[in-house]
């Protein structure tokens, strides 16, 4: 039987024709992963265009970069590393700290059609602005791991080799995160609403 749809490749090995100058297997990367990626620094920025800057981004450096690539690690925790790793120069370079509006966040949510876990937990705009304003009260070494693990579903394994830190670092970071959202968002939402 003969399929005309090319056989289905994993990351890795897209990156190995990305590395060998494919620009077919990089434009099936950029497509997986762009909007894991641009979610990834809305949820640090609160900023659509900002993100989507950054997104872009992290898809050249890993074009300039191609052939440095090695598979010691999945294609997810490279890309995550190198988004990271972007995150912390900007923050060097200026203030990092979110601030948006709640409407521009209830438009990116309802344009979002996955089913993110915050979602589930926001009710209305007042919810959304307390949760962003909790997030963005925690700083960046436990806000990462948080959400990387919550929103991106990464393993603490997958997280320290993102970060280059041990797992019982990751562990403790992502701890501190939930007990200062549970600090920040008593009484506005229950104790089991706060993703661990």
């Amino acid at each position: 039987m003969k399929f005309d749809q090319k056989e289905q490749k994993n990351d890795n090995e897209l990156m190995l024709e990305v590395k060998s100058g494919s620009l077919e297997s990089f434009e099936t990367l950029v497509i997986q992963f762009t909007k894991g990626i641009t979610n990834y620094f809305f949820r640090l920025c609160w900023d659509k265009g900002y993100s989507e800057d950054l997104c872009q981004e992290v898809f050249l450096k890993i074009w300039k970069n191609r052939e440095n690539y090695k598979t010691s690690a999945k294609f997810t925790t490279y890309i995550f590393r190198i988004a990271v790793n972007l995150w912390i120069d900007e923050c060097r370079k200026k203030s990092c700290r979110p601030t948006v509006d709640t409407d521009e966040y209830l438009d990116y949510l309802n344009g979002n059609n996955s089913s993110s876990e915050v979602e589930t937990v926001v009710e209305s705009r007042e919810t959304i602005l307390a949760l962003k304003k909790a997030l963005t009260n925690i700083e960046d070494s436990h806000r990462i791991p948080y959400i990387l693990s919550v929103f991106h579903g990464k393993s603490y394994e997958e997280i320290s080799q993102i970060l280059g830190v041990p797992v019982g670092t990751v562990k403790s970071r992502k701890y501190y995160a939930v007990l200062k959202l549970r600090s920040e968002l008593k009484g506005i939402l229950r104790k089991k609403e706060i993703k661990e």
